[in-house]
């Protein structure tokens, strides 16, 4: 998928977070994702690995209206993918 319109993809940071939400379907897949950015401050970076395809447009899509930043879009694997989103100071 490569580089979102965000700007240009960041390279890991030590305190990232990973959600593994591989099995997941829609609207779960979302719904775990605004759960783990509940936990974390502002301008944390959440990895989030998903395998549901119409979750790879979905969950970036919704994330950019919560006010959060997709940093990357990459294929993590065979049918596998990472999203990237640092959190935005915004309320959810």
């Amino acid at each position: 998928m490569g580089e979102p319109k965000d700007g240009p993809a960041q390279p890991p940071q030590a305190d990232d977070v990973t959600l593994n939400i591989c099995g997941e379907v829609c609207p779960y897949t979302l719904v775990r994702t605004l759960l783990a950015l509940e936990e974390m401050k502002p301008g944390d970076v959440l990895r989030v690995v998903l395998d549901y395809p119409p979750a790879l447009n979905n969950v970036p899509k919704s994330l950019r209206t919560y006010g959060h930043e997709i940093l990357a879009i990459d294929e993590a694997g065979p049918g596998r993918w990472t999203v990237v989103v640092r959190k935005s100071a915004r309320p959810q």
